[in-house]
């Protein structure tokens, strides 16, 4: 067996361990184990970011490759199947932005890990809507980024009323790369960002907003932990113990390559404190964000305070180097949480996003790259992104319509009204609450060469103004 990490601990109370049992079926979640384990024997423990990445996009066994996970019926629900006033709030935000900004340049509104298609829907309902921008709608195109073929598929039934014939390979690509959506704008698919960016780079005249709304928190990670004793950072790994046939965290205590790169590139440095012990670290969310920066600013235009298009983020996670010392870590399996190596493929696993981490980079980006100035506003809470963005004036539009067509109807209709009133209702306190999603959830925007946005809040872009501004 060739552990190539060395000599390792065994990690007994990183999370709460549940005893797996091999008296369980055949199942996905046992043959995706037996995959594991089989890479296990022959290269040695799997870093964290190598586990999720098998877990969630495997083939043939992997989370999100085969099967419907979100809304009611799936693992987890997402804000945008909690409420519709979410992505038309996202809608009303994307819509001022390529009105204050764009310069007459067309519309791309470009969604990363769009799940079922729900808030890309909804954007899409609410920009056929605006009847200004009506005359305006062939010059927008949306564009999904869904490495998933199961997940493309019920994306193009939502959003086009459209169910493609999966075993036509030949008919599902045409279709993908020639319908418009049923409120009237083009539609692309790409299953990377990658392949965005190759098929686009040479278009002209473009205004690209990037949405990633839950998206960086299923980004695999890799987790570290403090040895006290020496004062390095070892990473934690996943073996398998062949006895108990269950997967198992260890302890590496030679340098593995991510140790030494964040060594070198001084990020062991930033988070130099006596009180940080443990920290986890997702190189892919950079990678990922500078390939957005890179795209965006080939978008720029002859005038220097042109602003070139924009990143919007929306995702649980934590905005202080001081909260970085956690495990969160986690699974989620038919909506309850669970230890993240049970069940792999079957179960969603993630982390909290750092925020922090991300205004860093953007800082460091632009000392090096002094040519576009990127400007980084926020994390806020998504209880204060939304109020800014009208979420109780939505409400009360949406509450009066029901009571409006309440007034209209029999009898035997006004339960079914009043429940739908309880729904928008509940739906808006889940979004707001600071016990459910009004907290947790932070929004971050990035704008690629927005040196006109320096001062104060009026050059700050909607959703991100003080609070003291929003109360106005």
């Amino acid at each position: 067996m060739n552990k190539s990490y060395g000599n390792s601990i065994l990690i007994r109370s990183l999370s709460k361990q549940s005893n797996s049992s091999n008296n369980e079926n055949e199942n996905d979640d046992s043959l995706l184990l037996k995959e594991i384990a089989k890479q296990i024997r022959f290269t040695g423990p799997l870093t964290v970011n190598d586990y999720m990445r098998l877990a969630l996009t495997h083939p043939k066994y992997g989370f999100y490759m085969r099967q419907d996970v979100f809304g009611e019926k799936g693992h987890f629900i997402t804000s945008p199947e909690i409420s519709q006033i979410f992505g038309e709030l996202i809608a009303i935000w994307i819509m001022y932005q390529w009105q204050k900004y764009s310069n007459g340049r067309q519309l791309d509104i470009i969604e990363l890990g769009p799940g079922r298609g729900t808030l890309s829907t909804d954007i899409a309902r609410s920009m056929e809507q605006f009847t200004q921008t009506r005359p305006s709608l062939n010059d927008c195109h949306l564009h999904l980024i869904e490495i998933s073929p199961f997940l493309q598929s019920i994306q193009q039934q939502n959003l086009c009323n459209h169910i493609p014939n999966n075993n036509d390979n030949d008919n599902l690509n045409e279709m993908k790369s020639t319908k418009r959506t049923k409120y009237g704008q083009s539609i692309h698919w790409y299953p990377s960002i990658d392949q965005f960016r190759s098929i686009n780079e040479h278009n002209e005249n473009r205004f690209p907003i990037f949405i990633a709304n839950e998206f960086f928190d299923a980004f695999p990670i890799h987790k570290f932990i403090k040895n006290s004793q020496q004062q390095k950072w070892n990473e934690l790994l996943i073996d398998h113990d062949e006895r108990g046939n269950q997967l198992r965290w260890i302890q590496s205590r030679n340098d593995t390559p991510m140790t030494k790169l964040l060594s070198l590139n001084g990020h062991f440095d930033r988070i130099d404190s006596p009180k940080i012990n443990h920290f986890e670290y997702s190189p892919m969310i950079f990678i990922t964000i500078d390939k957005i920066i890179d795209y965006i600013e080939r978008q720029q235009q002859p005038q220097n305070d042109c602003i070139s298009g924009c990143i919007l983020i929306c995702d649980y996670g934590f905005d202080s180097d001081h909260q970085i010392d956690r495990d969160t870590f986690r699974a989620y399996y038919q909506h309850k949480q669970l230890d993240p190596l049970l069940k792999p493929g079957m179960a969603d696993l993630t982390a909290d996003v750092d925020f922090a981490a991300i205004r860093h980079y953007v800082s460091e980006r632009n000392v090096k790259k002094k040519n576009v100035n990127i400007k980084c506003f926020g994390a806020i809470e998504q209880r204060q992104f939304l109020s800014q963005m009208g979420i109780g004036f939505r409400l009360k539009q949406l509450l009066q319509q029901q009571q409006q067509s309440f007034s209209h109807q029999d009898n035997n209709n006004t339960a079914t009204t009043v429940q739908r009133q309880k729904e928008l209702i509940s739906s808006a306190r889940i979004l707001m609450d600071e016990m459910e999603m009004g907290i947790r959830f932070k929004f971050m925007a990035i704008f690629i060469n927005g040196q006109q946005m320096d001062g104060d809040d009026d050059e700050k872009p909607v959703g991100f103004w003080s609070m003291d501004k929003s109360n106005e």
